[in-house]
């Protein structure tokens, strides 16, 4: 009955949903890695952005760990098995990150900064198309580098910026 009120509530919008953050997430290591983006968005573009502290955080066991991060082989067909780091699922605002299979707490905190950025890109109405330009040297990856494609899937409601094989691998 207690859950059913709330739901009520939900619905006509007096109270917020709760946040699902997936398993294994560390929400004040989020929170941080959330704060430095947006600081560093403040510090060059946005002075007066105030965040609404809504997006879900998700971590996803890699496979293969290139450089300073891990990856998986994306599940997105159209990706050809690419690797990728992370993506920003902008319908449900969801930032996943590839973490050690053994060890949820081993990841890149510049990825997850990273895909945090797409999600204020997305708030503040930046996007399309995605990287905003004035925040090319603000986060890993950002540029179009080469072996590095950022592409939005409009049937997926996500952002992926995936990399080629043959470049950043750890040896």
């Amino acid at each position: 009955m207690k859950r059913l009120f709330y739901d009520i509530l939900i619905f006509f919008g007096l109270r917020k949903k709760p946040l699902e953050h997936g398993k294994g997430v560390n929400i004040k290591r989020c929170y941080g890695n959330a704060n430095n983006a947006i600081n560093k968005i403040r510090a060059a573009t946005h002075p007066k952005y105030k965040d609404d502290n809504r997006r879900e955080y998700h971590l996803i066991q890699g496979g293969q760990k290139f450089d300073y991060m891990w990856a998986i082989r994306s599940p997105f067909p159209e990706h050809n098995n690419a690797w990728i780091g992370g993506w920003y699922d902008y319908n449900k605002r969801q930032c996943w990150v590839a973490c050690n299979p053994n060890d949820f707490n081993d990841y890149s905190d510049a990825v997850q900064e990273h895909e945090v950025a797409h999600d204020i890109e997305a708030r503040l109405k930046l996007v399309p198309p995605w990287h905003n330009n004035l925040w090319g040297n603000l986060f890993v990856e950002w540029r179009n580098l080469p072996g590095v494609s950022s592409v939005k899937d409009k049937e997926r409601g996500i952002v992926v910026d995936f990399i080629d094989t043959g470049l950043y691998m750890n040896k």
